[in-house]
């Protein structure tokens, strides 16, 4: 046998062996972990705590036995688990027999504790457990006997209203009816309240609204007020009417509590409205009154304004004023407006203070003359009020009142007028009105003293360009800061101010601008937006786009050949020449594009073609020498001469692009040639050639279309 296999066998058997240790300890059990609950040790309490649940109903008698120790913590604690114990599952047992649910089993354990003649603090301590673990069909009697015991009757009576059963509610109205205190009496019908759509017969409140109390019959008045139920409203009506000092409030709670379920159960606003306006005439306390003005502006429509105003100039109107004016603001509509502006004088003036901003979130172009005039207000308060209004209308007509506030305002109000702008202009965007909100943006960027807000403006003017940002471009293109913003935004700028009758400062604009395009985004950018413009192929002319051509294809072509194959004898060019085709003999044609980026479409003027070839040829004319840059733009490649010099050629597979290839070049004074070469792999087919200097700006050319 080799060491290997005996080693093998050798751990085999020791694997066998039985291991005993003495320090390995026995399982805990249920009487050693409640033990350790009672010992002064913290950590091994904290580890029975989370031990005893595990035990489920093993540890119900033991843990009931601690509800009555002396021990705050341990008995608290019992209570703690017993709890959790209620919420545990039921096991689940892989034979027939039935397991009583933990939550049953602890309320069964607990029961006992309230019978009579218990400890009355044990019994209170059950009392505060059972609505964790009562069910529906709960039998709850011990717990209404004890609604006659002195000592425990409150905790009983809080029992059964946390229970919420049919069978606690029950013997709530049991003992409401009979009990003979007429104080624990109002205590029982309070606890009914929100529940009485499962009590059902409402019988015994009717009964009680007649109590020798006045807090028993008003508490019983609100019962019958829940159900909203019409036949009961005499029987409330005459609860208020014999109502005292001491029940005079509760009884008139009942009266408002009974209009607003009336008024929530829908289809009887009539009678609920009645109920509101008695209130609000009749009710002797402030309070009670503000709950009928919101029921009325929650329910009601405009036909509550006058009684609004009427109840203004009553004894309490001016504790009145602040739910009268909440109740203003609540009521939407065109006739709520309509009704609003005609009470609009009638208002104390810090009510119309406080009214007129929710009149301008109203966004109802009806305001705007109450609101313009108020912006011009003597009064402070006012006129800021007015001003924020306007703020909130989301209305374009507010834009110049809103600017003219921010150009004149103090220092002491220019920082809340300016966020007001702000966030006019912000709202005005999202609504899609992008001139307003352009005259906002600028208006914030030219009057904002804050940094931050001058910036938001000027981001607003790149995306919302109007004609009044006219000035603010100017200023900057003369600073050199054109960068800053977007080229579109500034030709959208131009064309703002050219279409409002400013032609002089657009074309100006536009100058500069067209002047200092020195990549290919911005020229993109530039031809994008002149396209949105009926003037914009004479403007777009500024751009140095060559348009008129003498055009020869479509030529076999190969992609292995590349440039390098020579196919008409270029760069030479003889335009009386013909070659042959793909379809047969070709002969140069003159063309003329109006693209705005002119881009001259061969696929549409030869024919759509695949592994083919173009020529063009035409002519520059300059006064003077010059350094020029060669802009060009193919589908696909792409080979460029000047004066049969080669500048550009680029060999590739690609869709058009204005300015995509950018190649320095010399004229000199008199006539240039210019030819262009355009292959054709598939697809689409098209060039267009741009000219320009170093720095963007376009020289003066004229180009002399040669006639084949």
């Amino acid at each position: 046998m080799n060491s290997r296999t005996f080693l093998m066998i050798f751990l085999l058997a020791a694997a066998l062996v039985p291991v005993t240790r003495a320090d390995i300890a026995p399982p805990p059990t249920v009487d050693g972990v409640l033990a350790d609950l009672t010992k002064d040790n913290g950590p091994i309490q904290a580890r029975a705590r989370q031990l005893l649940p595990k035990f489920g109903a093993e540890a119900l008698p033991g843990l009931v036995k601690l509800l009555g120790d002396k021990d705050e913590h341990i008995w608290r604690t019992a209570m703690v688990v017993l709890r959790d114990i209620a919420h545990q599952t039921a096991p689940i047992r892989m034979d027939s027999e039935e397991v009583t649910p933990a939550r049953i089993a602890v309320e069964q354990a607990l029961m006992p504790l309230v019978s009579a003649g218990q400890d009355p603090v044990l019994a209170k301590r059950a009392l505060s457990l059972l609505p964790f673990v009562v069910a529906e069909e709960t039998d709850l009697s011990p717990v209404a006997a004890l609604l006659t015991n002195a000592e425990l009757r409150e905790r009983a009576r809080a029992c059964l209203e946390e229970c919420g059963t049919a069978n606690a509610l029950q013997a709530i109205v049991t003992a409401a009816g009979t009990h003979p205190d007429m104080g624990f009496q109002y205590a029982l019908l309070n606890a009914l309240f929100g529940k009485t759509a499962k009590i059902g017969d409402m019988g015994f409140a009717v009964r009680l609204s007649e109590s020798p109390s006045g807090l028993v019959r008003a508490s019983a008045a609100r019962l019958l007020a829940e159900t909203a139920n019409p036949e009961y409203e005499p029987t409330i009506v005459d609860v208020v009417t014999k109502a005292n000092d001491d029940s005079r409030f509760e009884a008139w709670d009942a009266a408002l509590r009974y209009a607003d379920a009336v008024a929530r159960q829908g289809g009887k606003w009539e009678i609920a409205a009645t109920a509101y306006r008695k209130i609000l005439r009749h009710a002797p306390d402030t309070t009670i009154k503000n709950g009928a003005i919101a029921g009325l502006a929650r329910f009601g429509d405009e036909s509550c304004i006058p009684l609004f105003i009427k109840a203004l100039s009553s004894s309490d109107g001016e504790r009145l004023a602040s739910p009268i004016l909440n109740a203003l603001s609540s009521l939407t509509g065109h006739a709520a407006n309509l009704a609003l502006l005609d009470a609009w004088q009638k208002l104390p003036a810090d009510m119309q203070a406080g009214l007129i901003q929710n009149i301008g979130a109203r966004r109802d172009v009806m305001f705007m003359p109450l609101l313009t005039e108020q912006a011009a207000s003597q009064d402070a308060t006012l006129r800021m009020a007015a001003l924020k209004g306007l703020s909130l209308s989301g209305l374009p007509e507010a834009a110049p009142l809103l600017a003219k506030a921010l150009e004149t305002v103090g220092e002491q109000d220019k920082a809340q007028i300016e966020g007001w702008v702000k966030r006019y202009a912000d709202d005005l965007a999202e609504q899609n009105k992008p001139e307003a909100a352009g005259r906002a943006y600028v208006s914030l960027y030219r009057n904002a003293a804050d940094p931050e807000l001058k910036a938001i403006g000027l981001e607003g003017i790149r995306k919302y360009p109007v004609p009044e940002a006219f000035d603010v471009v100017m200023e900057m293109i003369n600073k050199g800061e054109l960068d800053s913003i977007p080229i579109g935004s500034m030709i959208g700028i131009a064309k703002a101010a050219i279409d409002a009758g400013q032609l002089e400062q657009g074309e100006k604009l536009l100058n500069g601008v067209m002047g200092k395009l020195s990549t290919p985004e911005a020229v993109q950018q530039t031809v994008a937006a002149l396209g949105t413009m009926k003037d914009g192929a004479q403007l777009a002319a500024k751009l140095g786009f060559v348009k008129e051509w003498a055009i020869i294809g479509p030529l076999p072509w190969r992609m292995a050949d590349g440039f390098d194959k020579n196919l008409i004898g270029e760069p030479n060019v003889d335009l009386k020449a013909s070659y042959p085709g793909m379809g047969g003999t070709v002969t140069w044609k003159p063309v003329a594009t109006d693209d705005l980026a002119g881009m001259v479409n061969l696929a549409g003027l030869l024919g759509m073609v695949d592994a083919a070839a173009a020529f063009a040829y035409t002519e520059i004319e300059v006064d003077s020498d010059m350094d020029i840059v060669v802009h060009g733009g193919s589908d696909d490649g792409l080979k460029v001469w000047v004066n049969g010099e080669v500048v550009s050629s680029q060999d590739v597979d690609r869709p058009f692009k204005v300015d995509s290839d950018n190649a320095p070049a010399k004229l000199k004074a008199g006539k240039n040639t210019l030819l262009v070469m355009i292959s054709q792999r598939a697809g689409g087919w098209g060039f267009g050639i741009r000219l320009s200097r170093a720095d963007g700006t376009v020289p003066e050319f004229k180009v002399i279309q040669p006639q084949p």
